[in-house]
């Protein structure tokens, strides 16, 4: 009987931390816009100030975002340019001439790709055109110190240009291998041929050309493909991987061509911009996948080491995840420590003009699209919108993912936009990592009490729910800001007075403002220790189902916004609903009832209400609780959607339950 589910979860409600209605404040979930972030997670730029007019960005370990990017200048031209911001989007006027550094090569420069190495030195990738007749264009290398000077003890004075057969050389993506070299892949064109070539340089970490690598430290393979290199990865064996839009390439690490790998060293694929390597070698790829009528949707395709696509992933090895009727595309991907999926890319909706200020927008480009799926390529319903997420406040023409230390989503892309007033944004979204996760917690030391915490954006919300002395159910709320998304420190209140489970409404009252003191450190999104005037305890996320249900409603509080006085903490795992409801007897004291059991169907639950007593007091030694009444009444609960339901009283009366907004 211990090992059943549903006796551990009444055993594990003696004590319930709830969450208590307090309005105006919307819940915040992995998925939703970062509002400590720019102007409500986002932050646009512009080429006439310091900022990103194209390339890319990488998260410095203290949050600050560092960006690679052009600027222009009547003397130079284009020029590389490093650009850092604060964590919360200004612009680090500490660094550099205001906040950005820039270096000429003697070219017109355009930039791709930055990364940062282990000490802290960054190196940007991207394109030198020679200012002549001829216009060669080159793959270009600079390296700066954590600083933004440049450092001398790389190439010539910091820059590395390298010059293919080609007159055409795109440098586009760039990978730092283990012992210290680089890594730069590109996109070469034929000066006598419609020939295109996907080419590949290996530096020693001097920035010397590595001349063991292919032939004088340089790769070129005849390739089809578009007109740029989504993604260059490198496999735990070393073996590179390039995406070239409708084909993968792989190499050995002195650059053969691996012709182990799909046929002869090449795998043809629907539409590849983005690729990331699992820690296992298996690969998995981001594009879009034609659904008919001209219209395209994100794909994600998962291959073997060698190759293969992986049948074990999603429906024959790939998931197609269609955001609206338009041409949806997928421009990158990225791994999660946890082993989830995040695909971000560009969805074709139309949009109004004038989005935070922004000119009308151009005829290409959309909105940005982000997704997370799980290890095997399901939807992961707990983010976003079922695991979906539309940010129609931006219109971008091309996106790659950060991943920060605290592991909120960063998107960069180009800006959309006719007359160029801003031309590169950054989105930052929340994630698991930065929130509790919605739901049910407890102490598996002591398996008799359990605990649920809810964060809207930067304000944690619980109540405690425990008995007093007399062995009567009791309850205290607790709300106030969070820090860094980990310490809560505020006090405990209870309240008494409100409705009864299928009595009249009834408006509850404050009957103690400060019952103590009340703190939580989250470790991370599923672990944390709560202090309390009972002590300190461990608590961790309590799972009570498994497997991934067809239909999953929001974990979290809901209640009937006609009937305010009480309200239900309910979830779902697995195929098991578990709900508390909260209100008050008929003399006015709070009291709780619990339901749990099978779903009926995927959208029904029917079960009884059951009535626990003499459990742990709020600074009292643990005691196991009793049930006082398996049956107070009938409970039904239909959803309708993932946020909203109907709940059948005891006395057979049904009232609209919604997803309580904070």
């Amino acid at each position: 009987m211990m090992n059943d589910p549903s006796l551990r979860w009444r055993m594990a409600l003696s004590i319930l931390l709830i969450v208590f209605i307090i309005p105006s404040l919307v819940y915040a979930r992995a998925g939703d816009l970062d509002s400590s972030f720019g102007n409500n997670g986002v932050v646009f730029y512009s080429p006439f100030e310091p900022g990103f007019a194209g390339g890319s960005v990488v998260v410095l370990p203290d949050g600050k975002i560092m960006g690679a990017n052009s600027q222009y200048s009547s003397a130079t031209g284009y020029d590389f340019s490093l650009t850092r911001l604060n964590a919360n989007g200004t612009l680090d006027t500490g660094f550099g001439n205001g906040g950005s550094v820039r270096t000429d090569l003697g070219y017109s420069e355009s930039p791709s790709a930055i990364l940062r190495q282990p000490d802290g030195k960054l190196v940007v990738a991207g394109t030198a055109i020679q200012l002549n007749v001829l216009g060669e264009i080159d793959f270009a290398l600079v390296r700066y110190n954590t600083d933004g000077s440049l450092d001398t003890g790389f190439g010539n004075g910091g820059k590395v240009i390298t010059d293919f057969a080609a007159s055409q050389d795109y440098a586009h993506k760039i990978a730092l291998l283990e012992d210290g070299r680089l890594v730069v892949a590109g996109v070469s064109f034929s000066p006598v041929s419609s020939d295109s070539y996907t080419t590949l340089a290996r530096y020693q970490a001097d920035g010397k050309l590595d001349t063991s690598f292919g032939v004088g430290g340089k790769v070129t393979t005849l390739s089809s493909g578009g007109n740029e290199i989504g993604t260059l990865a490198v496999q735990p064996d070393d073996k590179l991987i390039v995406a070239r839009s409708t084909q993968l390439v792989r190499y050995h690490p002195d650059g053969r061509l691996d012709e182990s790998f799909g046929v002869a060293g090449k795998v043809d694929v629907q539409e590849g911009n983005a690729v990331t390597i699992q820690p296992d070698g298996k690969i998995l790829i981001a594009g879009a996948a034609s659904i008919g009528s001209g219209n395209s949707a994100f794909v994600l395709a998962h291959y073997t080491a060698n190759g293969i696509l992986d049948s074990g992933f999603g429906n024959a090895g790939q998931v197609i995840t269609d955001f609206t009727a338009g041409s949806d595309s997928a421009t990158a991907v990225a791994l999660q420590p946890d082993g989830k999926i995040i695909v971000a890319g560009i969805i074709a909706i139309s949009l109004q003009d004038g989005i935070f200020g922004v000119p009308p927008p151009c005829a290409y480009g959309g909105a940005l699209g982000l997704a997370r799926y799980d290890a095997n390529g399901g939807l992961d319903t707990t983010f976003g919108d079922g695991g979906k997420i539309i940010t129609a406040s931006v219109l971008a023409t091309g996106v790659t993912i950060s991943v920060a230390a605290d592991n909120k989503i960063i998107l960069a892309g180009g800006l959309c936009s006719d007359i160029q007033k801003y031309n590169f944004t950054l989105t930052r979204y929340l994630n698991d990592s930065g929130l509790p996760q919605p739901g049910w917690w407890w102490n598996p030391n002591e398996s008799g009490r359990g605990f649920s915490v809810e964060v809207s954006q930067n304000t944690l919300f619980m109540a405690g729910y425990l008995y007093d002395t007399s062995g009567r159910a009791t309850w205290y709320t607790s709300a106030g800001p969070i820090t860094n998304n980990t310490l809560y420190q505020g006090i405990l209140q209870s309240f008494g007075n409100g409705q009864t489970l299928s009595g009249p409404y009834k408006s509850y009252a404050l009957t103690n403002p400060n019952a103590g003191n009340v703190t939580v450190q989250l470790s991370d999104a599923t672990h944390g220790t709560l202090t309390w005037p009972g002590g300190t305890i461990p608590i961790e996320r309590y799972t009570f189902g498994a497997g991934t249900p067809s239909f999953q409603p929001e974990a979290g509080w809901w209640w009937s916004d006609s009937e305010s006085g009480r309200g239900f903490t309910l979830e779902v795992q697995g195929n098991k609903l578990f709900i508390g409801g909260y209100m008050y007897d008929d003399q006015g004291n709070p009291v709780w009832y619990i339901s749990a059991g099978n779903m009926t169907s995927a959208t029904l639950y029917q079960g009884q209400w059951e009535q626990y007593a003499n459990g742990q007091t709020l600074t009292g030694l643990y005691q196991k609780p009793t049930q006082v009444n398996a049956n107070v009444g009938n409970i039904t609960i239909e959803f309708t959607s993932r946020t909203t339901a109907t709940l059948t009283l005891p006395d057979g009366r049904q009232i609209p339950l919604t997803r309580y907004r904070f």
